[in-house]
Parts: structure tokens; sequence; C-alpha cells
């Protein structure tokens, strides 16, 4: 069984979690949860990325998440934001001679894609992406109207002029935008954007949901799904 090492980040104040599988590769990966997720959840995914695809991966809990500290009530994306760019930081500054890349699934799909403004990397999987009202990067979650949301991803027609998928169109590395047949959270009117902004490769998940653990699905095909993301990222 692959190692998993649990250890902490330092940002400003305070440090998150994060844990990493090493493998003895030239790939090094930063995974971003999703909202109320954590690293806990990920072990799998991660060790078939480490053991089938030979990727060394670090994935964080953002602050209000999983093992770091606050509530989740008090946080706004834009703190998890700042520590997804020092973990990225990290990554780099440990792994000096590796490719690191990056995936994110859902809310960590669309932080994922704020940090392509901020930081170069060659490759970027979008796992079933959200996004949410640009005003509400400096929301707490408190405050944040998730009704409003449902109908923004759902209904809105002009999400391709969101400020986000604006600055996407400059990413100039390779993007995997994955979305999820029986999604209602995240549906196409809200991934697709994502495609057309990054121009990017796309792969429908036939059968699953918005989150592995409401899906009906096999064992075998949730490792097909880890699997297919290993080749993307190693060819």
């Amino acid at each position: 069984m692959t190692n998993i090492k649990t250890f902490n980040i330092e940002c400003v104040g305070y440090s998150i979690s994060a844990d990493i599988i090493k493998a003895e590769s030239d790939i090094a990966l930063l995974n971003l949860i999703g909202f109320s997720s954590s690293k806990s959840k990920y072990k799998d995914f991660v060790t078939t990325l480490a053991e089938q695809g030979n990727i060394t991966t670090v994935t964080i809990d953002y602050s209000g998440h999983g093992e770091s500290p606050f509530n989740i009530k008090d946080i706004t994306p834009a703190q998890n934001f700042l520590e997804v760019i020092t973990a990225f930081d990290w990554v780099k500054e440990h792994y000096q001679d590796n490719d690191v890349y990056v995936m994110g699934g859902s809310y960590g799909g669309f932080l994922a894609t704020q940090l392509t403004k901020y930081r170069e990397f060659e490759k970027l999987i979008l796992r079933v992406p959200a996004i949410y009202e640009p005003e509400s990067f400096y929301t707490k979650w408190s405050e944040y109207d998730r009704e409003l949301s449902h109908k923004y991803r759902h209904e809105n027609k002009e999400l391709d002029s969101h400020p986000l998928l604006k600055r996407a169109r400059k990413f100039k590395g390779k993007t995997l935008v994955v979305t999820h047949e029986l999604d209602d959270v995240c549906p196409l009117n809200s991934t697709k954007p994502f495609i057309e902004a990054f121009n990017a490769d796309c792969w429908d998940a036939k059968g699953f949901k918005h989150g592995f653990g409401e899906s009906d699905i096999s064992e075998e095909e949730k490792q097909n799904y880890y699997l297919k993301i290993a080749e993307w990222l190693t060819k």
C-alpha cells in the first residue's frame, strides 16, 4: 500500500493540513478538493494515481475543511484561494525538477481556474468545475445563497462572459474538463463554458452524479475513472 504522509503548509498566521503521496516520476500534482469535502475522501483516488500513474500528489484541506483550522461559515473563497497559491508554491519549491500540474473538483475546479491567472503550469484538470457569481468571491459562506447559486448555474445563458472564464482564455497549458452525465449541481450549462474558454479536451463520465458518494457506480467504474485521469496526465 502506498504511504500517505500528512504535513502542514504554513500560511499567514496559521497552517493548513496536507497529504502527500510520493512516486518516482517527474510529475507532481496539486489536487484541490470540493467544497466541504476533505483530503481524507481522496485517498483511494490519489493512491491509484501514485500506483498506476506514478504521480506524486499533494492534496490540501483548505481552512474550514478537514483537518485545517477555522469554521467554514467564517471563510471566504478568497481566503481559500490564497491557500491554494501558497500550496502551489510549496509544491514548486519542493519539486523543482518535476512538472507541476493542477487538478480541481467542483469548488476545487473553480479555485484551480483562478490559479491560472497567477501561476503558470502545463496541465490542468477540472472535474465538474463549479462557478459562482463574481461578487461571491469575498462573501463568507454563512452569508451565501445556495438557491441563487443553483439558479445561476442552471439558467444563466451568459456564463462565458464571467470574468473568471475571460481570463481562462489566456491559459497556455493543456486542459481536460470532466463532466458527469447525471450532475445536477454543476450541469452542462455551467461546465460547457469552461470547455470553450480553455479549448479543453473533454470527457463525460457516464452514470456519475456530481459526487462519487451519491453516484450509483461500481468500484470498477470508479477505478476506471481514476485511471483515465492518470492516463491523461501522463500521455
